[in-house]
């Protein structure tokens, strides 16, 4: 039976259903968040978006953030609702600077898709399929059994049908269960005390900091997907680590030893594994344990999660911090590692650093600078403004 059309979209977002923010609206003003929200909800419906690879490609996103100094000096602020999932088509598609696909539920409301030119209605056990298919294509079948190769992240929106309106991040598929992260702190907005459905995300038992739903139950509440291609993302956002020859040397040697162990163990019965209630060191745990540069370089440009835990909570770098290996400490800083996250005593890299003595990378990891070098500090509104833009 088909559904009368919503005269109001279904909004994804915004800012009463995400996690409260102490600060005022003026300071987080020039936050990544805000302005991606100005992006989907206002510039895409003012202005004319291309859509097309090649316009894509060339787009130029100072053009959107000079028209948002503009709307913030003139006293406009973003919506609170969130964004429709045309909005968010346009506006992610802008972002990445790539053609993305929308594969929308069939079975949901009818919005209004008449600017997404990339459509398939599908049901939502083909959705599904699709994103197997999209996984399959890009991760290794093996990836449990060594190092994962990078998270692979799909937008999607879910909503059940009754409150719940939300978008997160897929990150991977494994026995007929899709692991997400959900903004919402130390908890999803799928579990079953916080949406209609009675839809139950549990903590995901692969990936850190992330949650994982049966199929049967997103096939329940998933609204759509976009799915696009990393790769293309990574060349154009990721600042590439470029390896000297003599690091691209020993990368490649050890690539070939760790291909030659795996396939030794492949037909083993115990696959070359931890001892019970022991974990394998992530390469970037590795690479900032023994001062392999080139091990983290490696791990950066295959999009690993520079602030993966290990088992007593330490970031690759609070480990590079405590043992005063100053080069993986600026290459973390400079691609984006946490300066503030703490570990589970309570430290952050910077703490670690002096307390062990590491006085020169202690000022490098200094919260009060932004540069990653000791001795150079900014106004905080102009270090707002450099940081996001």
């Amino acid at each position: 039976m088909t559904q009368a059309r919503r005269t109001v979209p279904i909004r994804f977002g915004g800012f009463r259903i995400r996690h409260p923010d102490p600060r005022p609206i003026e300071e987080m003003l020039w936050t990544p968040n805000i302005f991606l929200h100005y992006l989907n909800t206002v510039w895409v419906n003012e202005h004319p978006v291309p859509t097309e690879p090649a316009a894509l490609a060339t787009f130029d996103m100072n053009e959107v953030m000079r028209d948002y100094r503009s709307f913030v000096s003139g006293g406009g602020r973003p919506p609170e609702h969130g964004a429709s999932v045309q909005e968010l088509w346009l506006g992610g598609q802008l972002g990445h600077r790539a053609p993305t696909t929308c594969l929308l539920n069939q079975a949901q409301p009818e919005q209004d898709v008449s600017r997404i030119t990339r459509l398939e209605r599908l049901a939502a056990q083909n959705i599904w399929t699709g994103l197997e298919r999209h996984y399959a294509a890009r991760v290794s079948p093996d990836w449990r059994e060594h190092e994962p190769l990078g998270p692979k992240p799909i937008q999607t929106t879910v909503y059940d049908g009754h409150e719940i309106a939300h978008v997160l991040t897929a990150y991977a598929i494994h026995e007929d269960e899709v692991h997400f992260h959900d903004s919402w702190p130390g908890r999803s907005l799928l579990c079953a005390e916080h949406n209609r459905a009675g839809v139950k995300a549990q903590v995901s038992n692969l990936i850190e900091h992330c949650w994982r739903i049966t199929r049967a139950e997103f096939e329940r509440v998933i609204f759509s997907v976009f799915l696009y291609d990393e790769t293309q993302i990574r060349k154009l956002y990721l600042e590439l680590a470029e390896l000297t020859p003599e690091e691209r040397q020993t990368a490649e040697g050890h690539e070939r030893i760790r291909a030659v162990v795996q396939s030794l163990n492949r037909n083993r019965k115990h696959r070359n594994r931890p001892p019970d209630g022991m974990r394998m060191l992530s390469r970037l745990h590795a690479g900032a344990l023994l001062n392999h540069v080139w091990r983290v370089k490696v791990a950066i440009n295959e999009m690993d999660r520079v602030d993966e835990r290990d088992e007593e909570g330490n970031t690759p770098l609070h480990l590079a911090a405590r043992n005063g290996h100053m080069e993986v400490v600026q290459l973390l800083v400079r691609h984006g590692a946490d300066r503030r996250i703490r570990n589970s005593e309570g430290k952050t890299p910077g703490k670690v650093a002096r307390d062990a003595g590491h006085k020169r990378i202690a000022a490098v990891l200094s919260l009060r600078g932004r540069t990653g070098k000791p001795g150079k500090r900014k106004p905080r509104a102009e270090k707002l403004r450099r940081r996001e833009f």
